[in-house]
């Protein structure tokens, strides 16, 4: 192509909170002289919501999604029509982090029934029997921090999965190797800017361990869900093979930017997380205990 638009954001994180000022160039490179209708920059926020069905049910690509929930929409012109110069031409450009639709603006995610982003879109207009020329940058929303609150104070939460606690049903009861694994959480309310820590021990196995996995799910409601979804954000192998007994294994889940956010409830949609342990045995039987934790920007 003769045409090519970057979109360069000035801030490297390419991260922001609501009333930022987001600022960069838009560089168009041009080997050749051409005619154009004009260059705009959109920016537009919006939630997503929907049902994949794909998912759900297993339909093949079926997906309903209803019309997406606008947060910020702008448009701005950066270049009148004309006829565009041969080499590379910066466009500077600036624009307001700031919900136009009087709606709150929530935190960039990407999940399976919910997405919430936003993108700059930059577009070369051209004739009517040519295509336009579009690129588009997302750039990263955090909301601003809450003030700490009593209940936010780390506590520690102890756990200890074993046979009675353990919440997997077997075919065969009998199957259920004695087992005791003991273990702590720093703290379940987490701080998005700090890793889920803590520890655990296998302190009783009859049989020998395959492999001890930390599991991050999602939680997500919408109006198109008739229930609660649950789905997998992440997994995380802490252990591998028969270990040792009675020595502390640590744990340690970084939460990624994009798939987590601070636990929201709001007239849009609902969104939780759910941290698992689940252990394999050699028998190739899994036991598996959930913990709700709640992620906030503290």
């Amino acid at each position: 192509m003769s045409v090519t638009l970057e979109i360069r954001v000035e801030r490297a994180s390419k991260t922001f909170h609501p009333g930022d000022i987001v600022k960069g160039v838009v560089a168009v490179t041009s080997k050749s002289a051409l005619k154009h209708d004009g260059l705009d920059l959109h920016f537009d926020g919006q939630v997503t919501t929907h049902k994949n069905q794909a998912l759900m049910d297993n339909l093949a690509l079926a997906y309903t999604a209803s019309k997406p929930s606008v947060l910020i929409s702008s448009c701005t012109p950066l270049l009148a029509a004309g006829k565009l110069a041969v080499g590379t031409t910066e466009f500077p450009f600036s624009t307001e982090l700031r919900s136009g639709t009087g709606l709150q603006l929530e935190e960039t995610y990407h999940g399976v029934h919910v997405i919430a982003s936003y993108v700059l879109k930059c577009e070369l207009k051209r004739s009517l029997l040519q295509q336009n020329i579009v690129k588009t940058e997302e750039i990263y929303v955090e909301k601003n921090k809450e003030k700490p609150k009593k209940e936010d104070k780390p506590k520690e939460h102890l756990f200890e999965i074993n046979n009675a606690t353990i919440t997997n049903n077997f075919a065969d009861k009998a199957e259920i190797p004695k087992f005791s694994i003991k273990g702590s959480f720093n703290s379940l309310t987490c701080p998005l800017s700090s890793p889920l820590s803590g520890h655990l021990a296998v302190a009783v196995c009859q049989i020998p361990i395959t492999s001890i996995d930390l599991v991050m799910h999602r939680v997500e409601m919408c109006s198109e869900l008739s229930k609660q979804q649950q789905s997998e954000v992440m997994s995380l192998q802490i252990a591998e093979g028969d270990v040792m007994r009675g020595v502390s294994i640590p744990i340690h889940l970084v939460f990624p930017r994009f798939f987590v956010c601070p636990t929201t409830t709001n007239s849009l949609f609902s969104l939780g997380f759910k941290i698992s342990i689940n252990v394999i045995f050699g028998n190739n039987y899994t036991a598996s205990e959930s913990f709700d934790i709640v992620t906030k920007r503290i």
